[in-house]
Formats: structure tokens, sequence, C-alpha cells
């Protein structure tokens, strides 16, 4: 989910990804999260399992890998561009970067430059429930397969658990517990619709619509 995979302008990866779990970024993490433009744009408090921290690590530790960054991919999203030769993300992992306006489902220009990043640099993206790209004729011909095959956009795991559980329905809701806590109840029961979220963490929901956060 949250792991930073690094690539050029050839596609080809920079470094080892760094994983969510890997904290190496905690003092870099803090100090973006003193910066109250990413609370406020993001809904989320900066972990150091996020990705945009983990950049930022990398920009002071490794300026020259940084330098060389055309496209900073989460890990299966880096899994699609094989697959497809595109670079996409969708709503939910790309909540978890600390770059995403959760209000307004897209990259945030701010919040990219105090990392010293662009958005040239970000994936295109999609909401989960859309298509995210086509498999390469390449493949779908040695794996026998034929027509077009459609790569999901997808979800973080508590939202793709949430869909799978079929709690996307108005009056269901479900708590996960495990190496994070998360709630999931209907949007209509937290905020109106084009307000921001008044929880602590925001991850928007792959569901179609704008009814979950």
């Amino acid at each position: 989910m949250h792991g930073a995979t690094m690539v050029d302008a050839a596609g080809d990866v920079l470094r080892p990804c760094i994983l969510w779990n890997d904290t190496r970024s905690y003092v870099e993490a803090a100090q973006l999260d003193d910066d109250p433009r990413f609370r406020a744009i993001t809904g989320n408090i900066v972990f150091p399992g996020f990705t945009a921290p983990k950049l930022v690590w990398v920009r002071k530790n490794e300026p020259e890998i940084f330098a060389k960054v055309a496209k900073v991919l989460l890990p299966k999203d880096y899994l699609r561009f094989w697959l497809t030769g595109e670079y996409i993300s969708e709503m939910s992992d790309s909540a978890g970067t600390s770059w995403l306006d959760t209000a307004k489902r897209d990259w945030s220009d701010e919040l990219l430059a105090a990392t010293e990043l662009r958005r040239e640099q970000m994936p295109a993206l999609v909401e989960g429930s859309e298509a995210g790209g086509t498999l390469k004729q390449v493949l779908a011909s040695e794996w026998g397969m034929t027509g077009p095959v459609v790569v999901a956009g997808g979800a973080g795991d508590n939202a793709a658990s949430a869909c799978g559980m079929g709690t996307v329905a108005d009056g269901a809701a479900f708590v996960s517990l495990g190496t994070s806590g998360v709630l999931l109840p209907p949007m209509t029961a937290i905020v109106q619709s084009r307000n921001r979220p008044s929880m602590p963490s925001a991850t928007p929901f792959p569901a179609p619509g704008t009814r979950w956060v």
C-alpha cells in the first residue's frame, strides 16, 4: 500500500522499494505533520509509513536517487505499470501518500511542492471502481488471453475489505483492528458530501459516488 517505488524516465526502478512498515522517515514525518497544510488538505496525520516522508528521506540521504525520480508509485501501482505500461493510481491508496487533496480528489500541488516534487512525477488518478489500464498485448498473448483485459482501479486493504463484505450500503459500517484501527461508516453519518471529513484520518472510498470516506 504505502510503500515508495521510485522509477526513472525509462520506467526502471531506482532503488529497492521502501515499504510501509519501514519507519526510517519518522523525523521527516514529524516535520511534515508540523506543517498545518498537510492535515488540512489531506485529512490525515502524516505517518512515517506514508509515502511523502519517505521521499523527503530519500532527498536528504540519497540525493542522487531523488534527482532521477520521474514517477513515484505505490507498490501495487508499479505492478499495474508492469501489466499495462501506464502510470495510474486510485483514491484510497493515494490518500495514504500525504499528497492527496481528499476534498478535491486530486493531487495537491501545494503539498507536492512542500516535498520538492511536481504533479508530473505522480501517476494519473482514477476511482477504485474505474478501469485502471488494460493488459499489455504482449502479456495477453503470452498468457492466452483475448480481447481487452481491464485492470481495475483497485483499493487499499480496508477499503477493498469493506466492498468485499458488502458494507457499502447506507446504514452499514465496519471496524478493522490490526496494524491500524479503521472505522468505515457511511459519509452521511459523518459529514456533508462537500465538506472535509471531521475525522482524524480520511480515505476516499473506492465505491461509486461520494457517499463514503
